[in-house]
């Protein structure tokens, strides 16, 4: 009856309207929440100033609420679903709410866009907004998220395009590799390059070199460095091809990994700061200068130019942490940790190496938590040859690694082999039955 009673309320009130605000009324139910005149605007291509005075006399008859601290309007839940508004119309406005908060620079508003693209069953811009957003989730380590934004699109009944396809291939593949889930990763990605080889109409040629990038990556990561580099320059040459600086940029950087891992120092460092001038231009990529500044870094770490190593790792945290780079700061702290042993300054080292882990944990960067507990071995080791503690972190980061595949497992058997020549086979068995029984726990 209470139902009834509201309906025929409503009714009233809307039969009170003349045909121009009832239409305005029903094109501002489509949106969700609170809106600004701004937004109806431009889903109704209606002046805001016409807009204005409807929305006066809607709030004097109590079908919109005005709320002046934030200058937004707002139509109540339950007076949207009474309108019942056309559905085609409506997905016009949807598609034109999704457009203008795609176009916003804030997350949130990219989040509504998401939403009206999929209530106005637009999907191609549906899809192409829920590739951004799972890129963004990604790099700011919130895996689960960037995951279930992409399983969402999957498990949609919806047709995908080829290029969507490579792109979401893509996109999972990088993701699987940041989670350290390798092995995962390899056939998504291959998987993606397939389509873009069996589809070279499409011109899916960005999406190739980042492919080419992420498969270089992962068989650097396993040491393969013949075929990393092989798939980084694949990557470089399409970059400078389509003018994608940002590629260009990336690619420089992965090549001189693989130039470092061969100690051929002076080359690793030509790449480098070809990759630092890109990642320093007005458009660049700050994420990606954070990065390079620490590569460039480790290379002067390895040529034992501590001095200069200092300078570009203190530069990169400077920069990691400005941009908010959670990953970036905890492996800038896992070197400052490295090269505060090289100085014998012990309780530096265990504050950056203990707040390197503590980040990697919490932001679940696999790869990186089993290079903190392979330094935090090395430090236990050398402070004070504290071989049971130093023996539960190399066995830690020896068994992560050894399961996702990293190449990084041999240099952990190396300083694990090291340390059993010199505590002998009783000592060393007995701190390892230890180590795993803790780890267990």
């Amino acid at each position: 009856e209470s139902d009834m009673v509201e309906d025929l309320l409503l009714n009233e009130l809307y039969c009170g309207l003349n045909k121009g605000d009832q239409q305005i009324f029903s094109q501002a139910s489509v949106l969700i929440g609170r809106f600004s005149i701004v937004t109806l605007a431009y889903i109704t291509r209606k002046l805001e100033e016409d807009l204005l005075i409807t929305l006066n006399v809607l709030q004097q008859k109590t079908l919109c609420f005005y709320y002046a601290s934030s200058e937004t309007f707002e139509i109540h839940t339950l007076t949207q679903k009474w309108l019942n508004f056309n559905s085609n119309e409506s997905k016009i406005l949807l598609s034109r709410a999704g457009e203008f908060f795609k176009e916003r620079l804030e997350i949130q508003d990219k989040i509504l866009a998401k939403i009206y693209f999929d209530r106005a069953e637009n999907w191609d811009n549906y899809i192409e907004i829920c590739l951004k957003l799972a890129n963004y989730y990604r790099r700011i380590i919130f895996f689960a998220k960037a995951e279930e934004i992409l399983e969402e699109v999957l498990l949609k009944n919806i047709s995908i395009s080829t290029l969507q396809n490579i792109q979401i291939n893509s996109q999972l593949g990088a993701l699987y590799i940041a989670k350290g889930e390798l092995r995962i990763a390899l056939p998504i990605l291959e998987k993606a390059l397939a389509l873009v080889a069996d589809n070279p109409q499409l011109g899916a040629e960005r999406e190739e070199g980042e492919i080419f990038s992420n498969i270089g990556y992962l068989h650097n990561i396993t040491g393969d460095s013949e075929k990393a580099l092989e798939y980084f320059e694949r990557s470089l040459v399409i970059s400078r091809r389509i003018e994608n600086k940002e590629g260009e940029g990336i690619a420089l950087n992965n090549i001189s990994q693989v130039y470092k891992n061969n100690r051929e120092y002076e080359t690793a460092l030509k790449y480098l700061y070809d990759s630092l001038i890109i990642s320093q231009e007005p458009d660049g990529n700050y994420y990606e200068e954070g990065a390079v500044l620490h590569n460039i870094g480790n290379v002067y770490f390895t040529q034992e130019k501590y001095c200069l190593c200092m300078i570009y790792f203190l530069r990169s945290l400077s920069c990691t942490r400005l941009m908010g780079d959670r990953r970036g700061e905890s492996a800038v702290l896992n070197s400052l940790g490295n090269l505060y042993i090289i100085k014998k300054e012990w309780s530096k080292a265990l504050m950056d190496l203990d707040k390197s882990l503590e980040i990697r944990q919490k932001i679940g960067d696999v790869i990186g938590i089993a290079a903190t507990h392979h330094t935090l071995g090395v430090l236990a080791h050398r402070k004070n040859c504290h071989y049971e503690k130093s023996i539960f972190h190399l066995i830690t980061a020896y068994l992560i690694n050894n399961d996702i595949g990293s190449s990084e497992v041999n240099q952990t058997i190396s300083y694990l082999n090291m340390i059993h020549q010199e505590v002998g086979d009783i000592r060393y068995d007995e701190a390892v039955i230890n180590a795993y029984n803790k780890i267990n726990c």
